[in-house]
Parts: C-alpha cells; structure tokens; sequence
C-alpha cells in the first residue's frame, strides 16, 4: 500500500473532527510503532462502540490520545513518515487485524 493510501486509511479512524491538540507529544516527534498499533486498535473500537455517535467517538478519541500522549497529526505524520516501509506497514496493519478479531472474538464468545 502507498503511504497516500495509509493515510487516507488513518483519517478514516482518526476522524476529521475539529479535537485539536491534545496531548504533550510533539507532532514532528516519530512515535513508536506499539503506540502506533495500540492507539489505531483503541480507535477502530472505539469507532464501533460508539455506535455511529460523532459525539461519543470525539469524546472516546480524545481520552484514547490522552491516554497515549499523542495528537492526531501526531498519529498522520506516523503513517506519511512510515508509509513507504510497505514490509513494517503490512506487519503493522496485520498486528492491528489481529488484535481488532481477538478482541472481537473475546468478546463475542466465538473463538
């Protein structure tokens, strides 16, 4: 995938909502891969959670980069910066399939 494509693909979890800066992380400072995975994990449920509530995702998006100290823009510069390392990215977004249809399963029941 181009890094255009996991951009796109970020926005779409982070939302395009107006939250601004929240966080004590600098935007030009690289996050680390893990806190990468585990915020973009913490988001697509959130997304689900909120159960197509804007309000309720703005607020969980919030605490979420809160919790991990980091921005949004923070979050888009991880991904334009590392989008064209396509064997880290594929591993990356692989991690997040994984942890998304673990926690899916858990909660479900099904294995």
């Amino acid at each position: 995938m181009k890094a255009a494509g996991l951009t796109g693909i970020l926005l779409v979890a982070v939302g395009c909502g107006a939250a601004g800066p929240t966080a004590q992380r600098d935007d030009h400072e690289d996050i680390p891969l893990s806190t990468f995975i585990d915020v973009y994990v913490a988001l697509r449920q959130a997304a689900a959670w909120a159960d197509s509530s804007a309000q309720a995702f703005e607020a969980a998006k919030r605490e979420i980069l809160d919790r991990h100290g980091i921005t949004e823009e923070a979050l888009r510069a991880f991904a334009e910066r590392h989008g064209d390392d396509i064997p880290a990215m594929v591993k990356a977004w692989e991690t997040i399939r994984d942890r998304i249809a673990a926690r899916d399963s858990s909660v479900s029941g099904t294995p």
